[in-house]
Formats: structure tokens, sequence, C-alpha cells
């Protein structure tokens, strides 16, 4: 049952039933204290009638689940289960789903943006409300309210505006030609020159090559697409032994490894291999090309994403416009 409690100029209101753990919140008026017992006390009793997965699932055993049976079938899948894992681990892993309050969920949140950025967070945020919501509506875990509907989604960090300039490219191919390893080379120009995203370059074979095009399969949308290729990037192309059906017969690691020690060798700093697709993307509006054009190529169907990597340089403009 209900109670409320005069506290100085607030009322604090307790709902307790049988199966449940205590709810208690503070409201400014007597009125809104005892809508809010009825509201809760309704939606408890509302639960008991579901059939549930388990009623002390906890957010670990909630995250697993949702690994297996939601991430496993959604293109992002090991990034999204690897953070998954993250959460599992965490000091609110090992707590019943049902019990977990939304300040324990805000505390953990702070926490975590000692250490990371805050695009993480905000993915991580998504995430677990996933979870949640689909404990509560697929699952039918009794829980009286989702405590994540109660907290703001955090903010999605700034557009990144990093553009490589012609000696930092310079440098680049500098230091790329002196590496053993050709396909390194040919990976790093080709992702310059196309605004490929790295998992489309690694899963290009050469059997989606035709005539100045090539055909990117599966792609991050869930669709295939076709983009036209330049004369630079069928050189880069020509170039290339076919020792393999993948056209860049090697790993998203060695990749990212390389592409770590060329920028230090080339000592630039804050330029990360994702940028080249920002790059490419800025220099095809720079050309000219529609914004229709520009979609064929990167893949955004969402004009409001595709203008976040599109960085023209004022320069650009002075030259076209105001010779």
């Amino acid at each position: 049952m209900g109670s409320i409690r005069k506290r100085g100029d607030s009322y604090h209101a307790q709902v307790r039933l049988k199966g449940w753990q205590s709810f208690t919140k503070t409201f400014p008026s007597r009125k809104l204290a005892k809508l809010w017992i009825e509201k809760t006390e309704s939606q408890l009793r509302e639960h008991p009638a579901k059939t549930c997965f388990r009623e002390d699932l906890t957010l670990k055993e909630a995250c697993n689940r949702y690994a297996i049976e939601i991430s496993a079938n959604h293109k992002g899948r090991s990034v999204e289960t690897a953070r998954l894992r993250f959460l599992a681990k965490g000091p609110l892993g090992e707590l019943r789903l049902r019990y977990i309050s939304s300040s324990q969920i805000k505390m953990y949140f702070q926490m975590r943006q000692i250490n990371v950025k805050e695009a993480t967070i905000r993915k991580e945020f998504i995430l677990l409300r996933r979870v949640f919501s689909t404990a509560i509506e697929s699952w039918n875990i009794s829980i009286a309210s989702d405590p994540m509907k109660q907290l703001k989604v955090p903010k999605d960090s700034k557009n990144r505006e990093r553009r490589i300039s012609c000696e930092e490219w310079e440098r680049i191919l500098t230091v790329v030609g002196g590496m053993r390893n050709p396909i390194i080379k040919a990976v790093i120009q080709f992702a310059y020159e196309t605004g490929m995203r790295r998992s489309e370059l690694l899963k290009l074979k050469w059997d989606d090559l035709g005539s100045k095009i090539c055909i990117l399969r599966d792609t991050k949308n869930g669709s295939n697409r076709t983009i036209p290729l330049s004369g630079n990037a069928m050189q880069i192309l020509e170039s290339l032994e076919r020792t393999s059906e993948r056209i860049f017969p090697i790993s998203g690691n060695a990749i990212r490894l390389s592409w770590e020690r060329i920028v230090k060798k080339a000592e630039i700093n804050d330029l990360r291999f994702h940028d080249m697709r920002h790059e490419a993307i800025s220099r095809f509006f720079e050309m000219g090309m529609s914004i229709a054009e520009v979609q064929v190529i990167s893949g955004h169907k969402d004009v409001r994403q595709l203008f976040r990597y599109t960085h023209i340089r004022p320069e650009t403009i002075v030259k076209q416009y105001f010779k």
C-alpha cells in the first residue's frame, strides 16, 4: 500500500507491495504524491498477470540474452556485442533488472564520462535503453516503470570537421611509399579517392568490378550500391596483383595498426582513417557534384547524415565564385 509523509515543504511518497521492493519519490504537493502512488500501484498489479522469462533476471543476463537474440541479427553485431559485454561486467551487471533505478544508471554514465567521449556514452546509453525496452515489451519482465525513460539521451558529439591538407597527404604518401606491403599503400590511396568505409574496402572483390564502376555488397545500411571509379582509383587497382578473390586481402586490425604507425611517422596529429571518408565526400562537393550524385557514392540515405561528413573549405568557394 502507498503512504505519504510530509517532510518540510515536500511530500515523501512510498509504495510497498508484496513481491516488490519499495518505491519512493518526493513531490511538492500531496495531490501529486497521491496520483503517483495510484499510478505506480496500478502498474505493479498489472505485471504479475504476465508470463515472464524470469523475474530475477540480472542486467548481465539480460545483456547476454539481447546479444544472442537481437544483436546477432544486426550489421554491427560485433561492436554491439562488445558494448553489451562491457555493460554486463560493469557495476550494474549483477543487479536484478527490475530493481535498477534511474539514479543508479545516471551515476554509472557520469562515471563513464571520465574515461570515454560523448559519442561512446550516447551509444552505450541508447543500447542499454533498448535492452530495458526489450525486457519489458518482449520478455515481459515485471518492471514497474522503465528507468531509462526518466533520463535524457546524452548529447551527440560535435561534428568532426577534420580535413586532410595537401601537405599532410604528401607526407602520408611518402611514408606509405616506403612500406614493404603494397596493399597498405593501395588501400589508403583507394580510401582517399573513393570515400569508402573500411568495412566496404575489406569486402570488395575483383568480381565486383565493372567498367569504371564497382558494386559494394551488403553495406552498412543493408543494401548494395554501385559507385563510379575515377581514373586515379582505376590506376590504383591496376597496380595490384590478383592473389586473392578480395581486392585488399588484409584485416581491419592490420589497417588500424598500420594507419597509427603512418600518421605517427608522418608527424600528423588527430587524424583517423575514417577522416579520409570525410575528406573524399567534401572534395566531391567541391568538384561541383550535386547532393544526389554524392549520395550515390557515399551511400547516405539521410541528407542530414551526409552533411555531417561535408566540410567545404571557404578558400574553395572563393576560387569558384568570387574570382
